[in-house]
């Protein structure tokens, strides 16, 4: 099914990679004629009263800041005025308040900083906000890492062969527009350790390997090509560690943008609902960007 994108919505905490978030939104709602919602979370008003002391117009004041700079964000990223563009204060939990804007606006793609202000002291980190969005937004997220530079120009899509594959090469092949492709995948031999006990020859491991990466290999070029692909795409098959080889492939070929399913390489049984391992590894230590479907 051909990716559709008519509403995207950014959060910004105003952090310098909040603001980038809301760029690279721009930029996708752009390409795609999409309509564009930037929003802002100012803590609760409870919250303000019992850590800082501060009263109802104090709180009211914040709340006209944070209107005001999401208005100047608003004329930096769109300073044409070509997107149909709208922007909002939310009070409350972060988290929570994004996943509520999500459905609220019925947005097909949340736009966040992998990491947020508190975050800045640039290691590659995921913020705690990032974190649980990946559980909770009802839509594909896309984590800003980089400070600037195409987000299209080369796209490594990690395919676990699960009923979510289709979907990472859908998008995958969506962001990359043309350009070129990275699917890959990495896979194990069950019971290794344990077939060495029973005294399996290493060699017939290793044989069964590479029938294994035969078979698989064909199952992900199969999945590329029943999406219709038709731009420049690499098929990879690897053995290893998922998260171990997964990040050391995206780190060789430097890509600009990480697809992959919330449970990316390895986890056909996880629940829908969470998060798994290898995708919050990937999307906390890479220095692309990357966009969890």
């Amino acid at each position: 099914m051909p990716i559709k994108i008519e509403r995207v919505l950014a959060a910004t905490d105003f952090s310098a990679v909040g603001q980038r978030a809301a760029q690279v939104a721009a930029e996708w709602a752009q390409r795609e004629r999409a309509q564009l919602r930037i929003v802002h979370v100012t803590p609760p008003e409870g919250w303000l009263s019992r850590a800082w002391g501060l009263e109802t117009p104090v709180s009211d004041a914040i709340e006209r800041h944070a209107t005001n700079a999401l208005k100047k964000l608003a004329d930096n990223v769109d300073p044409r005025r070509t997107l149909e563009l709208s922007t909002g204060v939310l009070s409350g939990t972060a988290s929570r308040s994004i996943a509520g804007a999500v459905l609220e606006y019925r947005a097909d793609l949340l736009v966040i900083g992998a990491r947020g202000e508190r975050d800045s002291n640039g290691e590659r980190t995921l913020g705690g906000t990032a974190v649980k969005l990946l559980s909770t937004a009802e839509c594909p997220v896309l984590l800003v890492r980089r400070a600037s530079g195409d987000p299209v120009a080369n796209v490594v899509a990690a395919v676990d062969l699960s009923s979510r594959a289709r979907a990472v090469l859908e998008w995958a092949d969506w962001a990359a527009a043309g350009r070129h492709l990275h699917a890959y995948h990495v896979y194990d031999v069950p019971f290794t350790a344990r077939l060495e006990a029973y005294g399996l020859a290493a060699s017939a491991i290793d044989a069964y390997g590479e029938q294994a990466r035969s078979q698989q290999r064909a199952e992900l070029a199969g999945l590329v090509a029943s999406i219709g692909r038709t731009g420049a795409t690499s098929h990879v098959v690897e053995r290893g560690d998922p998260a171990v080889e997964l990040r050391r492939y995206i780190e060789s070929v430097r890509p600009a943008l990480v697809v992959l399913g919330k449970h990316a390489t390895g986890s056909r049984s996880s629940p829908a609902s969470s998060v798994g391992n290898v995708c919050r590894f990937i999307a906390s230590s890479v220095s692309a960007d990357v966009l969890v479907v």
